[in-house]
């Protein structure tokens, strides 16, 4: 991998470790937090058309760009909180693990609906499936969503 060059970029290396071999460098880990100039950002951006009032508003701030896996984790939370039903399902799996059964009862609504919203938990890692004869019980992975929110709630909140 060759030496990554960026211009106004300050690369930090708390996730991305990188180690200079003979002008190549090594990626140790799975990010890398990009801190841009705001300034010349827009500079280069914008030109002269940004009056000098927003320059000296912006003149020292350096900030970081938002990671792709941060925005993604962002969606996850959104879908998983964007419908009433799998709301419903997330505070009942958070009790305990019930069967699809008694997901219906207690939600009083169609066997399809709960069975859907069930397969987009999965899908997202958030709710484990288990066979107990021909029923499938689900209980939540309180883990991962509990990475996931934390994970959320540090990248808006820091």
């Amino acid at each position: 991998m060759k030496k990554p060059s960026y211009e106004n970029f300050f690369i930090f290396s708390y996730l991305y470790i990188w180690e200079l071999k003979s002008n190549e460098y090594t990626v140790k880990r799975e990010e890398v937090i990009v801190r841009v100039n705001v300034v010349e950002e827009v500079k280069k951006k914008f030109g002269e058309r940004c009056s000098e009032e927003i320059y000296k508003y912006v003149k020292d701030l350096v900030i970081e760009k938002p990671d792709s896996k941060v925005i993604d984790e962002l969606i996850i939370i959104k879908k998983l909180f964007s419908n009433r039903i799998r709301i419903s399902i997330l505070i009942l799996l958070s009790q305990a693990a019930l069967p699809v059964c008694a997901l219906v009862s207690i939600l009083n609504v169609d066997q399809t609906l709960i069975s859907h919203n069930l397969s987009m938990l999965k899908r997202l890692g958030i709710a484990k499936e288990e066979r107990i004869g021909k029923y499938r019980v689900y209980s939540l992975n309180k883990k991962k969503l509990k990475r996931i929110l934390q994970n959320a709630i540090s990248a808006i909140l820091s």
